[in-house]
């Protein structure tokens, strides 16, 4: 994955081929481009407040340090969406060297740094700090001129795939230099890989805006409620990957009736004059919005995939993913009420507090588990009633 740290990436080739004499220049090379990038940012981000770009750099390095490799060999972290996150709202400040910071941080790794193992932090900070730097560049350029909402969208979609091309092309040179293979091969390999972290990128670039529009401290919360979330969700659970890669229904579901229950409680809640009972009906609006979502978008899957739409099956999946129109809603219902921010920051509270009670429950139960753990079986359970239903050429 292009996001992961140096340590899966080269360790496996390194065994092979040893610390050859093009992998030191291009540690050299890379050494050069940190000592020039943190002359710039320090130079440039003399007045700019550092509190923000300090407190990104120390989540950047907590994500690192959650990465989980799969028995596939790949694997995940969530330090891709604190790196968009801060390119989004340094460069929206004028200080685009600021993410080099945040960036630069990820490669403080304990175990490389217990090993002493510096070529691998010098990779790594290169490609986590120069990667993290072109992105905040692409955003300044795409809205120095404009900030329409437009404008917004478009940098947050640019910086998104220039942090994960760049990222792709200088860990691809680190490890082809080790295992003496052609640079774009590795470079192809690594863009393909996983690109369904991009998804994760995206939303940590929108918590950079919302740090930019709505406030510092309030962007950092719902940036807190996604790593959490899929820490939670996704990195600790051995079929996340999995999931992420194929239940891609499940996840638009979820994503798309939030945005649905979130705006419709919103709506219904600012419309309806008394305060109480605007917010039963803004809630219960939103979470019947969000549940048709639910079940068009997974109706629609597997009438595409040639399935048999069972109601009973479908109406199983929507009591499975209540709950994130459930609290989508609450937020809705609170930002109508006391404005964005309170929304965001009720929104971020609830998914904090939903994924800490799920990890509290797998801990409990860890333990007691059979062979076959929770999560993987939930997981092929959920693919099994997508997938697995007999289609109507079986029938006849």
């Amino acid at each position: 994955m292009s996001d992961a740290t140096l340590d899966r990436d080269v360790r496996v080739v390194a065994a092979g081929y040893g610390d050859s004499l093009r992998f030191r220049v291009v540690v050299a090379v890379y050494s050069a481009a940190i000592a020039a990038a943190a002359v710039f940012a320090a130079v440039t981000g003399s007045d700019a407040d550092w509190v923000p770009v300090l407190l990104l750099a120390a989540l950047f390095v907590l994500a690192e340090h959650r990465d989980r490799v799969f028995t596939d060999e790949t694997g995940l972290s969530g330090s891709i969406a604190v790196a968009l996150s801060a390119a989004y709202f340094v460069a929206s400040d004028g200080w685009v060297g600021g993410a080099f910071f945040v960036g630069a941080a990820g490669g403080l790794y304990v175990p490389h740094l217990h090993h002493r193992a510096f070529s691998k932090i010098i990779v790594n900070s290169a490609s986590f700090g120069l990667s993290s730097l072109a992105a905040a560049a692409s955003v300044f350029v795409m809205t120095e001129r404009s900030s329409s909402a437009l404008a917004i969208a478009m940098s947050v979609v640019l910086a998104t795939a220039v942090y994960w091309l760049i990222n792709s092309l200088l860990l691809a040179v680190a490890t082809s230099a080790l295992s003496r293979e052609p640079v774009l091969g590795d470079v192809a390999q690594l863009v393909r890989s996983d690109t369904v972290m991009l998804v994760f990128g995206l939303g940590g670039a929108i918590c950079g805006v919302v740090m930019t529009e709505v406030g510092t401290w309030t962007g950092i919360a719902t940036l807190v409620a996604l790593l959490v979330a899929l820490d939670v969700f996704v990195i600790s659970v051995p079929a996340g990957l999995t999931v992420l890669r194929s239940a891609w229904a499940v996840m638009l579901a979820r994503g798309v009736s939030g945005g649905v229950a979130g705006t419709v409680g919103a709506c219904v809640t600012r419309v309806v004059s008394i305060s109480v009972l605007g917010a039963i009906t803004g809630f219960a609006a939103g979470m019947a919005a969000g549940v048709v979502i639910v079940v068009l978008i997974l109706g629609a899957r597997l009438i595409v995939s040639q399935r048999r739409v069972d109601p009973a099956l479908v109406g199983g999946l929507v009591v499975i993913e209540v709950a994130f129109p459930a609290i989508a809603a609450t937020a809705g219902v609170v930002t109508s009420l006391a404005g964005l921010r309170a929304g965001l920051v009720v929104a971020s509270a609830l998914v904090v507090a939903g994924s800490v009670a799920v990890a509290v429950r797998r801990r409990r139960s860890k333990a007691e588990r059979p062979a076959i753990e929770d999560d993987t079986l939930m997981a092929a359970v959920v693919e099994a009633m997508l997938d697995g239903l007999p289609s109507p050429s079986r029938d006849r």
